[in-house]
């Protein structure tokens, strides 16, 4: 039965009920990517289990609540379904996995692993603070960073674009000028983020996102954002020499500030979740990264979570009696979500 325009009741009824759904189902996401698979990455046997097991079932029942009080109107369960299932997708948006380290530890190394070995979908911050810097990038950080540093930290040819090497030389000796800087790029640098994070988990309907953050425990509050946290670290001797091949251009005195400006690598290691110790060389690096993409996906209690719950909802859908008409829709929407399983896999 399809809902009359002129039924002042039962539209306050549906407004209500999609206000509901959608506010559920971005909690019910949050809660599971942030507690159920932590448990699942971080804990034993037991309490993977068990985190698998609570989220699947939460996820599980959700519809059955969402849709108790549509009063067999099974056009409004299919609305309600999908907005369950994008709300879902939008809540685990905001908690994705934080990749993270120092200066000259090896992030980008693990980065580029990610993507290019475990297809990985990755966001790197990096590429967005650089891009920040253009001219004519449409937030205007740009005109910002010169009224507060001058025009001393632009290169002298035609497009007079900010020369990087001259502003890290600026910020990295001043804790003063770098809270500036930081007040002017990371709230810019946290919305082209969030925006790349919300296309990859709902629009491309990834499992897990990645998010390359090189000063993710150094910016406030943005750790809370980040279900998972990885850390590469790497001993602090290595890490200098590193940095001094790295940027041959940098004395010995620079690259100490660069590498002292950040918070102690052990301090880091401490408030994560996995840590990728980088010490060995490049096929030691290979096994560790390895080993921690298996914990995150096998772990990834959410995802697993609704897999199994997709099957209910199509049971949802298809059990009732209501013509041929609302039969087809229901395979339409079973093709949708079974087509969705598939370029996923």
């Amino acid at each position: 039965m399809f809902l009359q325009p002129n039924d002042e009741l039962n539209v306050a009824i549906v407004l209500a009920q999609i206000f509901t759904t959608i506010l559920v189902s971005i909690i019910s996401a949050l809660l599971c990517n942030r507690f159920a698979n932590r448990a699942a990455v971080c804990g034993g046997y037991i309490q993977s289990s068990l985190a698998s097991l609570l989220s699947t079932t939460l996820l599980l029942l959700l519809p059955f609540l969402l849709t108790s009080f549509t009063d067999s109107h099974h056009a409004l369960d299919i609305l309600i379904l999908l907005l369950h299932h994008y709300s879902l997708r939008l809540g685990s948006s905001l908690q994705p996995i934080g990749l993270t380290g120092s200066i000259a530890t090896g992030k980008s190394t693990v980065s580029n692993l990610l993507r290019s070995t475990y297809n990985q979908p990755i966001v790197d911050v990096d590429k967005i603070a650089h891009s920040i810097l253009l001219p004519s990038h449409p937030l205007k950080a740009y005109s910002q960073i010169v009224k507060a540093f001058g025009s001393t930290i632009l290169n002298d040819d035609s497009s007079r674009t900010i020369n990087r090497t001259a502003l890290g030389a600026v910020i990295f000796s001043d804790a003063g000028k770098r809270r500036v800087l930081n007040k002017i790029t990371h709230p810019k640098i946290r919305r082209c983020m969030l925006s790349q994070i919300i296309y990859n988990k709902v629009v491309k309907n990834e499992r897990q996102v990645w998010v390359d953050v090189p000063l993710l425990f150094e910016s406030p509050g943005l750790r809370y954002l980040f279900g998972l946290i990885v850390v590469v670290s790497t001993e602090p001797e290595l890490q200098r020499k590193r940095l001094e091949k790295r940027n041959p251009e940098l004395t010995s005195s620079q690259c100490v500030d660069r590498i002292n400006s950040q918070m102690p690598l052990l301090e880091k290691v401490k408030m994560s979740h996995i840590c990728v110790n980088n010490d060995g060389g490049i096929n030691d690096l290979q096994s560790k990264v390895h080993t921690c993409v298996s914990r995150v996906v096998n772990g990834n209690a959410f995802e697993k979570g609704l897999d199994k719950a997709k099957i209910l909802w199509v049971a949802m859908l298809i059990c009732n009696d209501d013509g041929i008409g609302a039969f087809g829709v229901k395979m339409a929407a079973l093709a949708y979500f079974t087509g969705m399983a598939v370029a996923r896999r």
